[in-house]
């Protein structure tokens, strides 16, 4: 793969890690009652996997490209911060199984390129990890409304 295609594919990658909505969360806490903490730590762990792996896969565009810029959140993402973590749960599940579809769809793509290649492969694994981790927080039973 050239290195024009290489760098849009990990760039893309970066972006998908640093920009997640796990990672928002992690700065910007929705509403959650007592109960919720292990919603917060789960989001926590999540953002601090992305955001080890978005710096690993920046390092590797500025020594190759000189540029690892990041556009801002999605905007819609300033509407979620005031709801429940239990409510953002779902879409939590959709970004993680998109961010595994996207590892699966970069690999192929990125064998033989050594430090990429094996950071996508790692990647994959925690996402992979990631996956199941909120699939068992949605499966734990929430307390009934008072």
């Amino acid at each position: 793969m050239e290195l024009d295609a290489t760098a849009q594919l990990v760039r893309d990658l970066m972006l998908l890690h640093a920009r997640s909505l796990a990672n928002f969360l992690a700065d910007a806490h929705p509403w959650e009652a007592d109960q919720q903490q292990r919603s917060r730590h789960v989001v926590a762990e999540i953002a601090q996997d992305q955001r080890a792996v978005a710096d690993r896969l920046g390092r590797w565009l500025v020594e190759h490209c000189r540029e690892a810029g990041q556009p801002p959140f999605a905007p819609r993402f300033a509407s979620l911060h005031d709801l429940s973590a239990e409510f953002l749960l779902p879409e939590l599940q959709r970004q993680q199984e998109s961010l595994v579809a996207a590892l699966d769809n970069a690999l192929p793509r990125l064998r033989g390129s050594g430090l990429l290649e094996a950071t996508a492969q790692e990647a994959l694994g925690i996402a992979k990890a990631h996956r199941d981790l909120l699939a068992d927080l949605a499966a734990v039973p929430r307390p009934a409304p008072d």
